[in-house]
This record gives structure tokens, sequence and C-alpha cells, in this order.
């Protein structure tokens, strides 16, 4: 059956075709119900559909609008460009297939189609449960069904809700993802926001160098090139692998690495697990308060940065960090071999490294072993300090107690005076405040000077002042050498 300029056509009980044919260049509109096949002419065609629900296959029509029913569209073998409007399924069988969709939104069922334009409306798109590669621009919602799907968005940008797809590649433009809710596992590479949904959402990054906000979304593989990936919503749990660079969010983000051996850059992160291999942990330059562990090395960015280490004990390098916090674990920190000035609390070991360093105490309190340390201030708290058996050069004020341990040590102390007790020490120098010293152990043979109180221990002490002229109190010393200056001593006790 053929139809030029008619407008209502009613197919029968059989299968029906109509041919539209070309009508002096007018474009041809025609109402069709109950026919099977139609066949466009060379200029622009419309059809509307009736309202008691179709089946047929299309070719060459510009416009299909769908009735009140369920409308089932196969397009031709050919590549067919179609707007379609009302219609519930469309096969775009074997050509390469341009659907763009009408402005009244809905609901529409899609496979084999290469392209697809979403309209003005609300347009949820459903693919076939086969594997599908499209292209897509201007949905809202896209179920990409049960195969092994590739999404790629078109465009000038688009915020719209995947889910059960594979792989999405975002546009040139800003494209917002959010992932539908059930868990996805997907490889996103181009996008520029990713939401997760109430499942559990694995993400892959393309190897490719990605910059991407990420909220809800329970894991990230940055995958092989340079990763920048900001954290965004109320906060949360993400394990992270392969990512450079990570913000954190305005919440409290809980970030695990993998047992990998990762090299991280991250500012804004409340709490990370660095997990079983050797991570290198790099803060960002703005300030940073942050509780890390299992990490192995931790560099400081340019600001003030607090870091707390977990429990359970940790042995890490760390530098260019301001204030350091041990967990109920042994602690052992290494510094680098630069000049490093640290705050540190609950802390048991530290060699401080090659560098010239400042060391002060929290007002807490407790036991560390220091090496390599040149300067060091006590808190307010009851410090006491265990220096290595090597040869230590220390100056140290508001310290209760120091074991120098077995090396030849020499302990400065400073300016502003204090109460110490000091052993195994072999040359003590106070300050100009007014300094008392107990010496502990089982005897000691020390050499001592500027100190204005000195107090033998259990043991058999021998002094020798310095070549100064030397003006102390004394109590409890066996011996005392004045040596070269004119020396003062008082016993007292």
């Amino acid at each position: 059956m053929s139809g030029s300029g008619i407008t209502t056509l009613a197919g029968g009980s059989g299968v029906d075709s109509l041919t539209i044919v070309q009508n002096g260049g007018i474009p041809h509109q025609f109402y069709v119900e109950g026919i099977e096949q139609i066949i466009g002419s060379s200029i622009d065609d419309r059809v509307s559909l009736g309202d008691a629900g179709n089946t047929l296959t299309i070719t060459g029509v510009e416009v299909l609008t769908g009735g009140a029913g369920t409308d089932l569209v196969t397009l031709s073998s050919d590549n067919d460009t179609i707007k379609l409007t009302g219609i519930e399924s469309v096969d775009g069988g074997a050509g390469g297939d341009l659907v763009v969709l009408g402005d009244s939104g809905g609901t529409i069922a899609i496979r084999n189609v290469e392209s697809l334009v979403g309209g003005s409306g609300i347009d949820h798109v459903i693919l076939s449960e086969g594997d599908d590669t499209i292209l897509m621009r201007g949905v809202e919602t896209l179920d990409a069904g049960a195969g092994n799907d590739t999404i790629r968005l078109g465009g000038s940008g688009n915020t719209l809700t995947i889910l059960k797809a594979e792989t999405i590649i975002g546009g040139g433009s800003n494209d917002i993802v959010t992932l539908g809710d059930g868990g996805n596992l997907v490889a996103v590479s181009q996008v520029e926001t990713l939401i997760g949904g109430a499942g559990l959402d694995s993400v892959a990054l393309s190897s490719g160098n990605d910059t991407l906000t990420a909220s809800g979304v329970e894991s990230i593989d940055g995958g092989a090139g340079m990763d920048v990936v900001f954290l965004a919503g109320a906060g949360g749990t993400v394990t992270v692998r392969g990512v450079e660079v990570l913000v954190g969010s305005t919440g409290i983000d809980h970030v695990i690495l993998s047992e990998a051996d990762d090299t991280f850059i991250f500012r804004a992160v409340e709490t990370l697990d660095a997990g079983a291999g050797n991570d290198a942990i790099s803060l960002g330059d703005t300030p940073n308060t942050v509780t890390i562990l299992n990490a192995e090395t931790i560099i400081g960015g340019a600001s003030s940065d607090t870091v707390t280490l977990g429990d359970g004990g940790n042995v890490v390098a760390v530098r260019q960090v301001e204030t350091l916090i041990g967990g109920t674990g042994t602690d052992r920190i290494t510094l680098s071999g630069g000049d490093d000035t640290l705050s540190l609390t609950g802390i048991e070991f530290l060699d401080a490294g090659a560098g010239s360093d400042v060391i002060t105490l929290g007002d807490q309190g407790g036991a560390v072993t220091l090496h390599n340390v040149e300067i060091l201030y006590g808190g307010s708290g009851v410090d006491q300090i265990t220096l290595s058996d090597g040869d230590d050069t220390l100056i140290t004020v508001g310290i209760e107690t120091l074991d120098a341990g077995a090396g030849n040590d020499r302990i400065s102390l400073g300016n502003r005076g204090g109460t110490y007790t000091i052993l195994n020490a072999e040359t003590i120098i106070g300050g100009t405040g007014s300094d008392v010293v107990t010496l502990g152990g089982d005897g000691n043979v020390m050499a001592v000077r500027l100190i204005d109180t000195l107090i033998g221990g259990a043991g058999v002490d021998h002094i020798t002042l310095s070549s100064s002229n030397d003006t102390v109190s004394a109590s409890g010393i066996e011996s005392i050498d004045g040596g070269l200056g004119d020396d003062s001593v008082t016993l007292i006790g």
C-alpha cells in the first residue's frame, strides 16, 4: 500500500506495509494504526501512531510519535536518524542509528542504537541486556541492563543517573554522574563529578590523567595516569589505589589505601590507613590535622601539620611535620636528614637524623628514647629521656630525668634553670638559670660546670669541675676535682 497526502491510515488483520512517496517536496504527515512496516520517502516524513499499541518496522521516517498504548519500533538495517516521542521500545537494527527523544519525556527501552539525544523532558532510558556501546546526551536516567555496556557522554555537559554500566566515558564538558542504587562496578574516564548510590560502588579510573570529584563512592582505583580526586559530600570511608593526589571534603573522611606501595599527596583528610605496602604520604600545603596508620613515610606540607599515629605501633620516617602524636602502641620515628622542628607527644623512639633538630615534648609527659637530637624542650608533664648508646651532644630544658646512655655524652642545660636527674652523662654544662642536678644510677664519673646545686646518687660519684671559676653546692658527692679555676664548693645536707 502506498500513501501520498493521506492523513489517517488503519491497517487490517494482516501484515500491512506503508511506503510514503515524494509529493512535490511537501512533508508528509500520517496518523496510522495497525501498520507493521513504514518506509519513508526522501523528504521529511512524520508519523503518529494510534492508541491501541503498535509493533512495526520503520525505514526513512524522520519523526515518529507513539500513541497511548505500548509501541515497539524496529529501525531498518540502514543508518537511521529519527525523532521519537511516546515510544516505549526501539531496536536500532544493524546500522549506525541516531535517535532523538521528544520533549515530553518518558521511559524508553533501547537496543542497537549508537547515538541518543534526550529531549527537554525527563528521559528514562533502559538498555537491552546485550552488550551496548552508546553515545548519549540530554538523558536524565540510564539503566544499562545486564550486558557489558560502554556509555559515552556527549554534548555540552550532562547531569544524569546511570546504573549497571561497566564503562562511563565523559564528554568534553562538565559531566555529573550519579550511580544508581544497588552497587556498581564501573570504569570511568573524563567525568568531572561522580556521586555514588546507596550500594557499594567500586570505580576504576582510566589510564590517563583524571581529575574527579567523588561523593559516596566506596572504592577508587586511579589507574596508571596522574589522578587528582576531590572528595565531596558529608564525608565517609573510601578505599583508594593508584591515586596521586587526594583532597578531602568538609566532612569526616576516612581513607584506606590499598596494600600495594603507594606514593600519595593529600590534604583535608581526617583519617588515613596506608595499608600493608611501603607507603609515602605527602601532606598538602594547607594545614592538616590527620590520623595516619601503617605509613612508612610522612612528609608535611608548607603549613602547620598535626599528625596522630594510629594505635598498634608505627615505624615511620617523618619530615616537615610540626606536631606528631603517638598512638597506644610503640612508635619509632626517624626524621629526615634536614633541620626539623617538631612537637612530640606519646612517641617512644625518635632518631632525628643528620640535621640540626629541635624537639619539644608535649605536656602529658612520658618516656622517650632519643638519638641525634640537638635541642630538646620538655613539656609540663614528667619527661623521662633516654639517649641512644652513641655519642650525643644535647641542649635540653624542662626535662625531669635524663639517661645519657653508653656513649660519650655532653649535656647542656638551657638558660631558664631547672631541676634534673641525670645519669650516665660524661659532661654536664649548666645555663644562666639556677640548675639543680641529681646524679642517678650507681655512680658517675662526670665533668661539670655552671651547675648551682649538685646532688649525688646512691653510688660513688666522682666530679671534675671545669677549668673556669665554679661555684657549686654539693651533697652526696664522694670526690670533687676543682680543676684549674678558682672554685667555691659548699657542702650541703
